[in-house]
């Protein structure tokens, strides 16, 4: 619809122009006539052409109604579809890929879209309707002009198609750069911290200045291109309006054109080509627009990690890897890993730096698809598993706890969305963290700032096990939930995880010897593989990775400063 009434509005935009030109001349030739009976047809004609112009008005008015939201709910319906697919996605890929990548795709490039791409393709396709209805109103009042202004049309079309193409190459390049600086200053902010401690936020800021510096030469160097090629174009449809001036004076000179449709053609001439003028501009958009587009594509080809799982139900929660094989791209970092974790026991699991404990455990909650060999849970391959399934049945406390820029109530909800205010204290009770929040101004109604900053480590880390607690998994994982914590709050922090892991299958990623020594089991893993397996009698009782951990603990018990 929104075309129809652009095409009418079109119509109505030509009628004018004729009639104007018919009051001026009948206006003209009774100039001198002071009969106001001979002006009525005058009257007329202006009361026809004000007419026109509020119909057009309120054609424009329903075209822009009927197409304006479009975009908005383009773009709107895309966030979505991007949310759900993060939803389920592999966390490979938020390793693989910048923060600031997804940041421009998500804002920058569906902000343009909802923006500007109706208002751009409105621009375009209702340029093009309005030139060819002017230029047939044209040609029916004299062929030669209309001749000349069609062929000056198609050359116009071709150069246009010129800056298009440009348009689209020039947009891959400005994206990149677009994504460098979003990265940039991600990284600015999440660093500007440590860059402070050490003196050197002037060089860091350095950084982002050259980043800075280098979008502007880059944008620079794409419109200097834009403004030559439109130039050109500029150049040859005015020549074509004086062409059409000078065709008209000629064909009326000869009395081939009367006075009426003479200062018709002469005002259309002003105006013929103004939709062609704006096309440029918008064409120049639209290439972005659709790099931009190809760009959000991209985003189809993430690993999705939920698509062929059921709802699988399990009543036992033992864990076992069969011969797995993990790699982050060309980096092998786990190889024919074969052990199990026994339900309602705890696993503690030690080794260096970089020797895959971590990702062991990031393999059980699919954060990532192993790709040789199985991961188990309940007996079942974690991939027969739908993700929402797989997960309820496993809490995760991390070493580094984020809490969202919300309440701490719902904070604490996230482990289970509809509990209770009592199941809620219940938890953070058994948290150790109940104290601390009624000492707050607005208690559990207290909003955190994102990431919970306002909040100490042992605090954040508590309110992470409150978490837990309310969701009550029966498979825990432990990644060094307590590496990072002062002798204060790990007095505390034990009673927290005493509380939530009764009775459940644990697994621990621990450097300290009061987690681990109490361990039913615990695995010794180097370099991607486990090397040494049993409890902490056992490994005592043979030489090995675990041997020195414990005498090297032993050891720094007692140094002092």
């Amino acid at each position: 619809m929104g075309f129809f009434y652009s095409f009418v509005a079109s119509m109505l935009a030509a009628l004018p122009f004729w009639l104007a030109s018919k009051a001026v001349i009948f206006a003209y030739k009774n100039i001198n006539n002071n009969n106001f009976a001979h002006f009525k047809p005058v009257f007329i004609l202006f009361i026809a052409l004000a007419l026109c112009c509020g119909l057009r008005f309120l054609f424009l008015y329903l075209k822009a109604k009927s197409q304006e939201s479009i975009g908005f709910q383009i773009a709107a319906d895309m966030r979505l579809e991007i949310a759900e697919k993060l939803k389920k996605t592999s966390m490979g890929y938020f390793s693989e890929n910048n923060v600031g990548s997804l940041l421009n795709a998500v804002t920058t490039e569906l902000s343009m879209l909802e923006l500007q791409s109706t208002k751009m393709i409105d621009v375009i396709i209702n340029g093009y309707i309005n030139f060819v209805v002017l230029c047939l109103f044209m040609l029916a009042i004299d062929w030669r002009a209309g001749v000349v202004i069609f062929i000056v049309g198609l050359l116009g079309t071709l150069i246009i198609e010129q800056i298009n193409k440009k348009s689209r190459q020039n947009s891959d390049i400005a994206n990149h750069i677009q994504t460098k600086m979003a990265n940039n200053v991600v990284e600015f902010i999440r660093g500007i911290n440590v860059a402070k401690t050490y003196g050197l936020e002037s060089t860091v800021l350095d950084g982002l200045r050259s980043v800075f510096g280098q979008s502007k030469r880059i944008r620079l160097k794409i419109q200097a291109k834009f403004v030559s090629i439109n130039s050109v174009l500029l150049l040859l449809l005015d020549s074509a309006t004086v062409v059409t001036i000078l065709i008209c004076v000629c064909n009326q000179q000869d009395n081939q054109l009367s006075l009426n449709f003479f200062v018709t053609l002469v005002f259309f001439s002003y105006v013929l080509f103004n939709s062609i003028k704006e096309m440029p501009d918008a064409t120049h958009i639209l290439g972005a627009i659709d790099d931009n587009l190809h760009h959000l594509k991209q985003l189809d080809k993430m690993p999705l990690i939920d698509m062929a799982g059921a709802d699988l139900k399990i009543n036992q929660y033992g864990v076992e890897f069969k011969k797995v094989g993990f790699g982050y791209e060309k980096e092998k970092v786990l190889h024919d890993v074969s052990v199990v974790i026994p339900e309602n026991k705890t696993t503690a699991i030690i080794g260096p730096s970089g020797s895959g404990k971590s990702t062991l455990c990031k393999l059980i909650a699919r954060f990532y698809d192993c790709d040789e060999g199985e991961v188990l849970v309940g007996g079942h391959d974690v991939r027969e598993f739908s993700y929402s399934s797989l997960i309820k049945n496993i809490s995760i406390v991390f070493q580094k706890p984020y809490l969202f820029h919300d309440t701490i109530k719902n904070n604490i909800l996230f482990g289970k969305t509809d509990a209770d205010m009592a199941e809620v204290l219940r938890a953070s009770k058994k948290a150790c963290c109940h104290d601390f929040i009624m000492q707050l101004p607005q208690k559990y109604d207290t909003v955190l700032d994102e990431g919970g900053n306002s909040l100490s480590g042992g605090q954040k880390q508590r309110l992470s096990i409150a978490r837990a607690i309310l969701k009550d998994a029966p498979i825990i994982i432990l990644d060094e939930a307590m590496a990072s914590v002062d002798p204060e709050n790990e007095w505390i922090l034990q009673q927290a995880i005493a509380s939530l892991v009764f009775n459940k299958t644990i697994i621990t990623i621990a450097h300290r010897l009061s987690t681990i020594q109490n361990a039913d089991q615990i695995l010794v893993m180097d370099a991607g593989r486990i090397v040494q397996k049993g409890n902490h009698r056992e490994l005592m009782a043979e030489p090995g990775i675990y041997r020195d951990f414990v005498n090297i603990k032993e050891k720094a018990k007692n140094w002092q400063l």
